[in-house]
């Protein structure tokens, strides 16, 4: 009769601890959710400013070109007009 006694104590006090881990295991899950979500903010905004940065390089590059290929017609010209 012991054992049955026990038994029924241990179902008894089951669904209490059931409920106690699930409220722990989703507390531990929010948590992580929301750091989760604080890194990828922090990941889109460097992934913001490197696009801001590589775009002011591509335009760099443009502007260089742009300069390289003035600076090549005027020695073109040069040249004509020396040669």
């Amino acid at each position: 009769m012991l054992r049955i006694s026990a038994l029924r104590q241990f179902l008894e006090c089951l669904p209490i601890a059931l409920v106690a881990q699930n409220s722990s295991d989703i507390t531990k899950l929010t948590v992580k959710q929301d750091r989760n979500a604080e890194q990828l903010e922090a990941l889109t905004a460097a992934q913001d400013r490197n696009a801001s940065q590589i775009e002011a390089l591509a335009e760099t590059s443009r502007n260089q070109l742009a300069a390289i290929i003035g600076n090549s017609r005027r020695l073109d010209r040069l040249e004509q007009q020396a040669g």
